[in-house]
């Protein structure tokens, strides 16, 4: 869990198209979510288990409005989603542009949002679990992995946002900017839920961690201990200041000084290139599985193509030649007596002309 959230988080860095920018950081949320279900071995089963699908839940609000507000983009920009071709929109999809500020905030773990409780729910997992006497050194580099990749996803998601909103007002050719309420009424929706679903299901009532405490299969994995969860005031501190840095690292690279990012992007050499190319993993996959199984699948084609039609060609020449003989065999007296008729004249012919 922790090499998938940190490996996509770094891969997000440096993408240009807005939706391959938000599906990386799913993947890196994933991460986090199994980074949390596996402390499971070590912290209290239920605990792990829900900060995971805590997260799940919470994510699922403020992720589909970054995707839907992607999709406004796009649709506004005459289905461009590069985000060297726009920029400066928040003055002309003003829903789109705040329905995306809220999203942002609530992936990066800013304080009060939805994301900042599940994320932190799954940092104090992380943290506890670092107390275990056999394998706490391990979880606690898990743990650093994890704010690590807090930190990348604040600067990442705000990187797009800043990216696509501020700056000078540029648009795509043909583009018409504009937003409906068959597109607004979602994001606002969703909006509100990536606002407080979290603080209200996590942190001031528990209700979706006592739903999870019935479940027959953690109360047995619990082995009958109950899951007291305490917030831990001093890590949350430390993980809003960790998004609150991203944010403002983002700022300043893409707002402040903007050529700062090009500096940075020409001096970091292999790594730049490196998350650009997303780590080569496309082309390492058509390397390792893709281009065998191809030349595999050309192989049996062709073996089919030699071995088994030859196998059906040699078996349709009696089937030709019962389909040449057939006519001869059609049931009718009268031909029979004329074709032995004449194979006799043929017989007597032969006799004639070349018997000696």
């Amino acid at each position: 869990g922790g090499l998938t959230a940190m490996i996509a988080a770094f891969i997000a860095l440096t993408q240009h198209d807005l939706k391959r920018v938000l599906a990386y950081s799913t993947v890196s949320q994933l991460g986090f979510m199994f980074m949390a279900l596996g402390c499971s071995g070590v912290a209290l089963p239920s605990v792990a288990v829900t900060a995971a699908i805590f997260h799940l839940g919470t994510h699922a609000f403020f992720k589909a409005l970054l995707f839907l507000s992607a999709g406004s983009v796009m649709h506004a920009m005459h289905d461009t989603i590069d985000m060297r071709m726009f920029s400066g929109l928040r003055k002309v999809l003003p829903v789109t542009h705040l329905s995306f500020l809220i999203g942002g905030a609530a992936l990066a773990g800013f304080p009060l949002l939805s994301g900042f409780w599940s994320k932190d729910m799954i940092l104090e997992t992380l943290l506890e679990s670092s107390q275990d006497r056999a394998n706490g050194s391990w979880y606690l580099f898990i743990f650093i992995v994890a704010i690590t990749t807090a930190f990348l996803t604040a600067f990442y998601t705000f990187r797009a946002y800043f990216l696509t909103f501020w700056g000078e007002e540029k648009m795509p050719e043909g583009s018409h900017p504009h937003e409906t309420a068959v597109m607004n009424i979602p994001l606002l929706v969703l909006a509100v839920g990536a606002l407080l679903v979290g603080g209200i299901f996590g942190a001031l009532t528990h209700s979706f961690e006592h739903f999870l405490e019935k479940s027959p299969v953690l109360v047995q994995a619990n082995a009958g201990q109950k899951a007291e969860h305490h917030w831990n005031w001093p890590l949350m501190i430390g993980s809003s200041a960790v998004a609150l840095l991203g944010v403002g690292l983002a700022w300043f690279m893409y707002v402040k000084k903007p050529a700062t990012a090009k500096t940075i992007a020409k001096n970091s050499g292999t790594a730049y290139e490196l998350s650009r190319n997303r780590l080569y993993v496309d082309e390492i996959y058509q390397a390792i599985f893709v281009k065998p199984f191809e030349a595999l699948g050309k192989l049996c084609r062709g073996m089919e193509t030699i071995v088994f039609d030859t196998v059906r060609l040699l078996a349709s020449f009696p089937q030709w030649i019962g389909e040449a003989i057939r006519p001869l065999q059609n049931g009718l007296v009268q031909f029979y007596a004329l074709t032995m008729a004449m194979g006799v004249a043929a017989f007597i012919a032969y006799l004639v002309l070349f018997a000696k």
